[in-house]
């Protein structure tokens, strides 16, 4: 539930774009290690938090790239129907610029072990 879209919390079907929206919330609390909404009093209040406070983002400093900033904005309008698609997303310079990445991620987690 805490990754809901707004238009969820009102009651809507499921859509592509409330995953968008669930995909931008993951990316947040990937990045910065906690989940973006701070609810003090409980569940109802986070869910107050999602479909009437602003969307979070990113800190606007030197340790997220713009283009990381940017789609994580895209991902996390509040209206669905401004949502970009899915190959919109997978064209944004923040998914191009890392396509011919070179990361060996097994490895990476086999020394983390």
């Amino acid at each position: 539930m805490n990754y809901m879209s707004p238009e969820r919390m009102e009651g809507e079907k499921y859509s592509f774009e409330g995953d968008i929206w669930s995909l931008g919330i993951i990316i947040i609390e990937l990045v910065t290690g906690s989940y973006p909404f701070k609810a003090t009093t409980g569940f109802l209040e986070m869910l107050e938090q999602i479909k009437y406070d602003d969307s979070p983002t990113l800190p606007r400093n030197s340790h997220y790239s713009k283009e990381l900033i940017d789609f994580i904005d895209k991902c996390l309008k509040k209206e669905c129907q401004d949502r970009p698609s899915v190959i919109t997303l997978l064209a944004h310079p923040f998914i191009t610029k890392h396509a011919q990445s070179t990361a060996n991620l097994p490895a990476f987690f086999e020394r983390l072990k």
